[in-house]
C-alpha cells in the first residue's frame, strides 16, 4: 500500500496478515494508524496470464 505521496506504508504476501490502516513500512511512522486519505495498491500475481500488476485504491474514512 502506497499513500497519496507515493510513500510505502505496508507490504505483504500470502503469508502476511491483513493490512488493518497501519504503517509498518516507514521508519518515521511505524506503528501508527494511517490517516484518512486515498491508498494505492500494486498486486502481482505469481501467474504468466498477468505478467504486469494489478493496480488500484481505497480510501480510509475513520
Amino acid at each position: 500500500m502506497y499513500n497519496r505521496w507515493g510513500h510505502l506504508v505496508w507490504k505483504g504476501n500470502q503469508n502476511t496478515e491483513d493490512w488493518r490502516g497501519e504503517v509498518t513500512e516507514d521508519v518515521k511512522w511505524n506503528g501508527s494508524i494511517s490517516v484518512d486519505g486515498t491508498y494505492f495498491y500494486l498486486l502481482f500475481l505469481n501467474d504468466p496470464d498477468y505478467p504486469k500488476p494489478l493496480q488500484g485504491f481505497l480510501y480510509i474514512t475513520r
